[in-house]
């Protein structure tokens, strides 16, 4: 699925709505959307296509607050530690699961969305590293599957075992 294509609400974001969106205009051009108190709706984004590209930065007033036809929000960034938290906690409910299983179950969280399994992978050889997690054996060949240690159910409890 593309983010950029689907998913997208009518107009320009209500005024003074907090974070980043993305816009297309009539044309199809992609833009980086962004309230600024003092000056409005910001949209920097390119114009044309191929070779004939060029960056575009404008401030939406008058005729240009029809330019963006279309948006959609763009989900927060994603920190290490959120998602650590995120991963143990899944494991914590699971004896084992596999990565993409991970994945399926975090990615469900709003604004989550685009998280991709590679980036699960990521946070569970940071956790392995940091003996919060280990690898289990499952009947899966070819997937990875993992398990939450004793430092990791301390960790994400915040307290001692029980």
């Amino acid at each position: 699925m593309n983010p950029l294509s689907t998913d997208l609400a009518k107009g320009l974001p209500p005024a003074g709505a907090a974070g980043d969106f993305i816009g297309r205009d009539g044309a199809g051009n992609l833009y980086l959307l962004r309230w600024q108190d003092r000056d409005g709706w910001q949209a920097l984004g390119w114009e044309g296509a191929g070779e004939a590209a060029r960056p575009s930065c404008r401030r939406l007033a008058g005729i240009d607050l029809g330019l963006i036809t279309a948006h959609r929000a763009l989900g927060k960034a994603i920190c290490r530690a959120d998602l650590d938290a995120a991963v143990l906690a899944v494991l914590a409910q699971r004896d084992v699961a596999i990565t993409a299983v991970i994945r399926g179950i975090v990615a469900a969280r709003p604004g989550w969305r685009d998280l991709t399994t590679g980036r699960i992978l990521t946070a569970c050889r940071r956790l392995e590293r940091a003996g919060l997690i280990e690898r289990a054996q499952t009947s899966y060949a070819v997937m990875l599957s993992w398990r939450i240690t004793k430092a990791g159910r301390v960790q994400h409890h915040g307290k001692g075992v029980h």
